[in-house]
């Protein structure tokens, strides 16, 4: 395929992108040195905060103006720019732009490095961040987040929620044991909702589910939490591990009542996830030889970034990945529709955590980018490219240059792939009446990522100034006094979801496999441009890769 026109791109960024894609030995040698892998650390973090203005934003979807609303009602969305109507008025329809999105039967494009399983946690991560206004009557410029990484995911968004599904005793949440496994209680009886979980927030899509399903759901404190199984499944893993962490922290700390373990073991696993978040799934979208760590130490306090998290519409919209999920799912060897596969909770219980999460890591993500995004997330897409119009969000050329990036000429410095080139010239004409949504997926996928540049860059921003303003990671919060020591060991100990997986599936011989890496990538290997593939196993079932990590 013809590569894109790179004429565009700044040297500063060739270079720096050549400098950590090269020298693989030297990098790995910085990874293990700590002093010189926390002072890169450091200054990659701090170089790429200053790629994009930091925090505070003027503008907000409050007013088109800057406000004292705009900058004290975090109930509205912030924006890195303010909105504009010139575009308004060469926009070609809806239906066209969707068409962009729209994947040819059978012809789904597979990524050579990213497994379903990174598509679910991408997912479930970020509906724990940005989350929309889901009131009736619903308004764009709302949101419903506490613009903090939270674990809203388990503990859902308020105490309210939150009590509903604690025991209330020893610090843990309420639970059941299927086939030897722990589970949250079921949700419904009957078809009917629990009188004790009557006021927990309806399940998403609570009218689509059918009567048969109703029965498998979970009683989780977030409404999205039923709507796949790849998603419950994350958030049953971080549930079996609270309840764990809270039974070793009530063996150390006898005197301490049930508020204290539970609260004490909210905040340990908030920041395991922080982790996970930072060094294996910001890390795996990177194509970097050096590797970021979670590490509070780096903050000197001085940095012009570290300002309170407020997410922005434009961070709600850009983390929208619909077409990285495949048209088929496979679990236990047979391949299920997207369609079929959602509200099946009742498979955890069935087929056991440690085998879903193996079937996830052995299953390819689909591409990202334009013309991969499968017929039932269509409507999904729809409504995202209608919201980045109600809310008059400007172009992607706009963006490119807030991202300190040069604004593009021509539809080749978007892309080379001729299909995408032909496809939006049709639809916009000029390049400079490209959406920023549309654009963003248009961009060609840089070697050994998952993202274009823009995205990338955008993602990289907004994810560290979100992660490292946690209150959890200042200086004066992230101690013994808050964690306990044993608290820091566990913090420490989890760096990866296949340590959280190993500590909370049963034994069966071997470890089952978590990866977002799939077990046959390998630095600059082609792209497959092939339908679902077998799974990696070989001759005897065991998967190509321990789990003990990639090579």
């Amino acid at each position: 395929m013809p590569k894109r026109d790179t004429s565009v791109d700044r040297f500063g960024d060739k270079l720096l992108f050549v400098v950590l894609t090269s020298f693989g030995p030297i990098w790995r040698l910085v990874n293990r040195v700590k002093c010189c892998h926390r002072r890169t650390n450091r200054t990659l973090v701090n170089a790429m905060m200053k790629k994009m203005p930091s925090r505070p934003e003027p503008w907000s979807c409050c007013y088109d103006y800057v406000s004292w609303e705009g900058l004290s009602n975090r109930s509205f969305w912030k924006r890195h720019l303010p909105p504009s109507d010139e575009m308004q008025h060469v926009l070609p329809s809806l239906e066209r732009v969707a068409e962009l999105f729209r994947r040819p039967p059978d012809s789904a494009r597979l990524q050579s490095k990213s497994t379903l399983l990174f598509s679910h946690f991408a997912s479930w991560f970020t509906d724990g961040i940005l989350r929309s206004e889901r009131r009736e009557p619903r308004d764009i410029r709302c949101n419903a987040s506490s613009h903090e990484i939270d674990l809203n995911q388990l503990y859902g968004v308020n105490a309210k929620d939150t009590a509903m599904i604690r025991l209330g005793n020893g610090g843990q949440l309420k639970s059941q044991v299927i086939n030897g496994e722990e589970f949250p209680p079921f949700l419904c009886s009957d078809g009917k909702i629990k009188p004790e979980f009557e006021k927990l927030p309806l399940p998403t899509g609570w009218k689509m589910i059918p009567d048969t399903l109703k029965d498998g759901l979970f009683a989780f404190a977030m409404d999205r939490a039923n709507f796949h199984p790849h998603y419950a499944m994350f958030t049953v893993l971080f549930f079996r591990e609270h309840n764990r962490v809270a039974k070793l922290l009530q063996s150390a700390n006898p005197t301490w009542d049930d508020e204290r373990l539970f609260q004490t073991t909210r905040m340990i696993l908030i920041v395991c996830e922080i982790n996970i978040v930072v060094e294996e799934y910001i890390n795996h979208i990177g194509p970097y030889h050096f590797k970021f760590t979670n590490d509070p130490a780096i903050l000197t306090g001085k940095e012009e970034w570290y300002r309170p998290n407020w997410g922005t519409i434009e961070f709600n919209l850009l983390y929208r990945w619909h077409s990285l999920v495949p048209s088929r799912i496979r679990v236990r060897d047979v391949d299920v529709s997207l369609a079929e596969s959602m509200f099946q909770t009742g498979w955890l219980p069935k087929h056991g955590l440690g085998q879903l999460f193996e079937d996830a890591s052995l299953q390819r993500a689909t591409k990202f980018g334009l013309y991969n995004t499968d017929s039932i997330l269509q409507h999904v897409e729809v409504a995202t490219i209608k919201l980045c119009r109600e809310a008059r969000v400007r172009s992607y050329n706009d963006y490119r240059e807030f991202l300190g990036l040069k604004r593009v000429t021509d539809f080749n410095q978007i892309t080379g792939d001729p299909v995408v080139i032909n496809g939006l010239k049709s639809a916009y004409g000029h390049v400079d009446n490209v959406e920023f949504y549309v654009g963003l997926n248009a961009e060609e996928v840089r070697p050994n990522s998952v993202l274009g540049t823009s995205a990338a860059r955008m993602v990289a921003v907004d994810a560290f100034s979100q992660i490292y303003t946690n209150p959890l990671l200042s200086k004066h919060v992230y101690n013994e006094k808050t964690f306990t020591k044993l608290g820091m060991q566990m913090i420490q100990e989890t760096r990866t979801i296949q340590a959280i997986l190993d500590r909370n599936v049963p034994d069966r011989g071997r470890p089952w496999l978590a990866t977002l890496t799939h077990p046959r990538w390998f630095r600059n290997a082609p792209d497959p441009e092939c339908e679902l593939d077998p799974p990696s196993l070989d001759t005897s079932g065991t998967p190509l890769l321990s789990a003990g990590g990639l090579p």
